[in-house]
Formats: structure tokens, sequence, C-alpha cells
């Protein structure tokens, strides 16, 4: 599977219609997918449980995706990556709403308690960085 079929799969999960604003979102801010790449080619190197990486993968851009909504908002950014930046299309309140459903959706995938610490773990470093 490829990551980025894993993550439209998982973003099926999400009720609408915040499932289509967070699909065109993510698609319109398709980066390199470097984050689960690292997470898929670690998992691979060390001859760990592809599935649990594609899992975690998937998590690691849902939660990138939710720090990138949050960041432009505490920003102000009308854009990112030249298109019109969540908040400013679908409203600062629903931003909001959004991106919080997201991530506790991205880590509600995880089944893997220790990956699930180390994630909420980097979680909280994200939002203290935003704090810095």
């Amino acid at each position: 599977m490829h990551i980025q079929q894993a993550i439209d799969e998982t973003i099926d999960g999400l009720p609408e219609p915040m499932r289509s604003r967070i699909k065109e979102y993510i698609v319109q801010t398709r980066g390199k997918m470097i984050r689960p790449s690292i997470v898929i080619n670690t998992a691979k190197i060390l001859e760990g449980d592809l599935d649990a990486a594609f899992r975690s993968a998937v998590c690691v851009e849902l939660m990138h995706n939710m720090s990138l909504i949050h960041d432009d908002i505490l920003d102000g950014a009308p854009l990112r990556r030249g298109k019109e930046s969540y908040h400013r299309r679908y409203g600062i309140a629903r931003a909001i709403n959004d991106g919080d459903v997201l991530l506790t959706y991205a880590l509600s995938t995880i089944d893997h308690e220790p990956t699930l610490k180390i994630l909420l773990e980097v979680s909280l470093m994200v939002g203290e960085g935003q704090i810095i």
C-alpha cells in the first residue's frame, strides 16, 4: 500500500462534511511526505511491523496537518503553499475544531501503547513549541 492511499483510507473514517474539508486541505497542501517516509523506512531498516509502521506514518502525517491548520491560525497566515489557509476558507472556529478532531482521530488509530505514548509526547512538544 502507498502512504497516500493509507492516509486517504484513514481520513474516510471521519464524519462528513469534515472528511471532505480535510481531504481537500491535505491534497492542496501535500508536501514531500518526508515524515511518514521516515517512519516507514525506519521500520523497514529495523525489520519492524510494516502494518504498524503504516498506521504510525499516517498518524504522524495527520498530526502534522493538524499542526499546520493551527499554526496558520496562530500566525494569521492567509495562505498555505499558495492556497487559501484552512481557517480563511472555513473560519477560525471550524478550523480549531477540525484540527482538534483530526489530532484525536489520528491518535485513536494507534493500538500499540508504546507508540501511542511516543506520539502523545510528540504532540505535547509541538504544542509547547507553538508557545515558544
